[in-house]
């Protein structure tokens, strides 16, 4: 998926039906979550990324993207779903500016995928501490 989001701008239906369903089924046995908070991430993340497909008349976040961040919020859920968007966007925006600086400015796409797929490791790696920390140190709670 990463590779030919790269190169070809393109998350291929196949690949995020194969491993999604997968995915899907095996996530809320290894997380111990019950299966409302997977749903719940797969709602919230399709919901937020279906938006902004239309707003940016599928140009800004393709159809591939919306699946494919279906699928990882199924396996991350909620609020690891939000947590998976903030740390994509991070990257995201970062190789961003470093190709702005290298290349110049002017208007280029980056294949937004392998970010979504990167930052959910992360967080089905760290999430639930990514999550403590913000509750004590940022809300204090």
């Amino acid at each position: 998926m990463t590779y030919t989001d790269l190169t070809a701008r393109i998350i291929p239906n196949g690949i995020v039906l194969l491993f999604g369903a997968a995915l899907l089924i095996a996530a809320p046995f290894i997380s111990g979550e019950p299966l409302w908070v997977h749903l719940l991430g797969l709602a919230c993340g399709g919901v937020l990324f279906l938006l902004l497909s239309a707003l940016t008349f599928g140009r800004g976040v393709g159809m591939g993207d919306v699946k494919l961040l279906c699928i990882l919020g199924a396996v991350v859920g909620f609020p690891g779903v939000l947590i998976l968007l903030f740390l994509a966007s991070l990257l995201g925006m970062s190789v961003g500016l470093a190709q702005m600086i290298r290349r110049g400015r002017g208007h280029r796409t980056i294949a937004f995928g392998p970010y979504l797929a990167a930052a959910a490791l992360i967080v089905h790696a760290y999430g639930k501490e990514i999550i403590h920390w913000y509750m004590t140190s940022v809300v204090h709670l």
